[in-house]
């Protein structure tokens, strides 16, 4: 019973964390959030992965796949934060979890078969994105249902390929980093690789400088690794087809929140695209 309370656990973070992601960067930007969440989450990772699981010195022969894990952590993150900076949590969450038609995208050029399942929930993770991608922007409705600018479904689209792209290159190197251990191996490969460039260009609109500041930008970064603690631990209770089809309610818990706390107003065909597509991303994890 634990394991599946963890990855329900890791649904809820990941979704606590797409609504603090709106907040702290539409008040910072995208790269000063996204920069600083990353920095204190990084580190709890790396507090809770000495605690939790032994250090494995990485091989030399991991290299490319940490940076190729940075470098799709680095748009995946970046398109997460400018899509939420400029569009509704309920919109743009269900075109970035499109990630898993990447991911699977990817298993079958490296061989793994696709089973109909798993196709009929390819199918209604497109159908749903979309009716989102269509509706959710622009057109009629009232200016809050219109309140998702065309840009951030774009960069919600640029999430979906880097998270379609980094989450396998995590599973590989968390057989041999460890699983705990990968997320601040990437995080700080993608940092290492993103902020000489953006403190060059002078990409960062502001920095926390107050508590309260700090606060509004970690919290990204713990619900985030939250999520990803808590699915570890699940996986280590429970099998993967248990696991797996739990955590990924996070879409719909995130839409959820989105009406709920953040008061968003959805067309109801917008809302129907969302529905879809959180349900077919449950079902390719079945």
């Amino acid at each position: 019973m634990l394991g599946p309370l963890l990855a329900f656990g890791s649904a809820l973070s990941w979704s606590a964390a797409n609504v603090a992601v709106q907040a702290s960067s539409r008040r910072f930007g995208s790269w000063g959030a996204l920069i600083s969440a990353q920095l204190v989450g990084g580190a709890l990772a790396t507090v809770l992965a000495l605690a939790l699981e032994p250090w494995r010195p990485p091989e030399l022969g991991l290299l490319p796949l940490v940076i190729g894990a940075g470098l799709a952590a680095a748009l995946a993150y970046r398109g997460l934060f400018e899509a939420l900076r400029g569009g509704q949590v309920g919109v743009v969450t269900p075109i970035i979890s499109a990630w898993a038609i990447v991911s699977v995208g990817l298993g079958l050029v490296m061989g793994t078969p696709l089973s109909r399942l798993g196709a009929l929930g390819v199918l209604l993770v497109a159908l749903g994105n979309g009716l989102v991608a269509r509706t959710g922007s622009g057109g009629q409705g009232t200016e809050e249902e219109r309140s998702t600018s065309r840009a951030a479904i774009a960069w919600a689209l640029g999430a979906a390929l880097g998270f379609g792209t980094m989450v396998p290159l995590i599973d590989r190197l968390g057989t041999s980093l460890g699983r705990l251990w990968t997320i601040p191996w990437v995080w700080a490969a993608e940092l290492l690789l993103i902020v000489p460039w953006v403190v060059a260009r002078g990409a960062v609109q502001a920095w926390p400088r107050t508590l309260r500041d700090w606060w509004i930008t970690a919290r990204s970064g713990v619900f985030e690794v939250g999520g990803f603690v808590a699915l570890t631990l699940a996986l280590a209770l429970s099998p993967l087809a248990v696991v797996s089809p739990i955590s990924s309610l996070s879409t719909a818990l995130s839409v959820l929140l989105g009406l709920v706390l953040l008061r968003e107003r959805l067309r109801p065909v917008t809302l129907a695209g969302a529905a879809l597509a959180s349900v077919g991303v449950v079902v390719v994890n079945l």
